[in-house]
């Protein structure tokens, strides 16, 4: 019984306005993907998340946002945009949406290759202020969960 109304609890709080496209605290932003970002005119839409960081400016105003920016933002390559230098927050980003492989076998000097399709570590870079957690579920069956003490929230 005691789960159950921790479970409601927990339930009604995800389904509150305050955790619409992201929840913040005073160390990290949770997220899908990444925070909205101004995009270049000259730029199609969300698409530009995915493959040039380049026509991405940081956006002072983020939490701002509309919808539809962030739609836009839940399509992006979260270790792309973080180290492109767009997370300017001063917070970590704590994402899904991208399998923690493709962060590992972008780092320079990895002694081994992550698989894709297998269930990966938790990524967790401090000098781009970003934790991936997507261990690939649909591939793999597995959940990465992240454990974070009180105090770091």
């Amino acid at each position: 019984m005691v789960l159950d109304k921790k479970l409601a609890k927990i339930k009604k709080w995800i389904l509150s306005d305050e955790w619409i496209d992201y929840y913040e605290t005073n160390n990290y932003i949770f997220t899908h993907a990444f925070i909205p970002l101004n995009i270049n005119p000259n730029s199609y839409s969300m698409h530009m998340y995915n493959l040039d960081a380049n026509f991405l400016t940081y956006k002072d105003n983020w939490r701002d946002s509309t919808p539809k920016d962030f739609e836009n933002a839940t399509w992006g390559c979260p270790w792309k945009l973080a180290k492109a230098g767009l997370n300017k927050t001063g917070k970590t980003i704590i994402c899904g949406h991208w399998h923690t492989a493709d962060f590992y076998n972008n780092l320079k000097n990895l002694k081994k290759k992550y698989d894709l399709y297998k269930s990966n570590p938790i990524f967790v870079s401090k000098k781009y202020k970003l934790i991936g957690l997507d261990a690939c579920t649909a591939a793999t069956n597995k959940v990465n969960v992240l454990v974070l003490e009180e105090n770091e929230l």
